[in-house]
C-alpha cells in the first residue's frame, strides 16, 4: 500500500495538473486509421508538434515511421487539423473532430 499511494499521487497530479488538452496524443488514433499497415507503425508523442489556433482547434505536425502502400518502411509526415469538443476525457479521440489530414512521405 506504502508503493501505491505515491504512485496514485503522481496520477492525479499529471491529470489535475493541467487540462489543456494534447492533440499529439489524439492525433495518433486518427494517423493510425490513416495508415495501411498501422500494427507495423512507429508512433511516437515526440515525434510531434501542435499550434492552438483558437480555442480548442489545432493544427498538428505528426512524424510516423510506416509502411507504404508498396509495404516499404518510410517516414511519413501528417498534417492533421483537429477540434475538441469542449467536454469529456480530453485523450479520448471520440471528444474531438478530425477537419482534415494530409500526409507526404519523406
Amino acid at each position: 500500500m506504502k508503493k501505491f499511494f505515491p504512485l496514485l499521487l503522481f496520477c492525479i497530479f499529471i491529470s489535475c495538473g493541467d487540462d489543456k488538452p494534447n492533440p499529439c496524443i489524439v492525433a495518433e488514433d486518427f494517423i493510425l486509421e490513416e495508415l495501411n499497415y498501422p500494427a507495423e507503425a512507429n508512433v511516437s508523442v515526440f515525434n510531434c508538434n501542435s499550434e492552438e489556433n483558437s480555442t480548442f482547434n489545432y493544427t498538428v505536425w505528426h512524424k510516423v515511421e510506416a509502411s507504404n502502400a508498396f509495404g516499404v518502411k518510410k517516414e511519413i509526415v501528417f498534417k492533421l487539423k483537429l477540434k475538441y469538443n469542449g467536454t469529456g476525457i480530453t485523450t479520448d479521440a471520440s471528444n474531438w473532430d478530425l477537419i482534415s489530414v494530409r500526409s507526404e512521405e519523406l
